[in-house]
């Protein structure tokens, strides 16, 4: 279902990247697919310890990668990521043939997953982007926060509020 809508291949490749506390995860996949655009997406929190693990660690792939725009998401507004998602992904559809690559915080992955659930033509695919070994457990601190959010699919209709 998130493979996208099949476009003619000469479309250049856009891709959406979520980064995450996993190094070298985005670079793999930049280097896998070759885009022609490549935005990032990164996560704010309240918790410093994560803004600066996450910016320490992309700091080098940012500056040795030519990416377009970094947009800063708040961790804790499912709305908010969605919306600024969903505009990218509207305003750049006709151009390129898009491929959301959540890789962080699982927020960014399911404002992707919403995103990409959409039906257009020019509905963007969603990959998973993971290790295809088991990770190791590690032990983490929360930060503390809760959040939720619901979203509400409307009958037969082709949007998805997301509230």
């Amino acid at each position: 279902f998130y493979a996208g809508a099949l476009r003619t291949p000469s479309i250049p490749i856009g891709l959406v990247i979520g980064l995450g506390l996993e190094p070298d995860r985005a670079l793999g996949i930049i280097e896998f697919l070759e885009p022609a655009h490549i935005w990032l997406f990164a996560s704010r929190s309240s918790d410093e310890r994560f803004a600066s693990a996450a910016a320490h660690l992309h700091q080098s792939l940012v500056e040795a990668i030519d990416v377009d725009a970094v947009f800063y998401y708040d961790v804790r507004s499912l709305e908010d990521t969605y919306s600024a998602l969903e505009s990218l992904c509207f305003s750049l559809g006709l151009s390129y043939r898009l491929l959301l690559a959540p890789s962080g915080p699982k927020l960014f992955s399911l404002a992707c997953l919403l995103v990409g659930a959409r039906r257009s033509d020019t509905r963007p695919a969603v990959w998973r982007v993971g290790n295809r070994n088991l990770m190791m457990p590690v032990d983490v601190i929360e930060a503390g926060d809760v959040c939720a959010s619901v979203v509400r699919f409307p009958g037969r209709s082709d949007a998805a509020k997301v509230g």
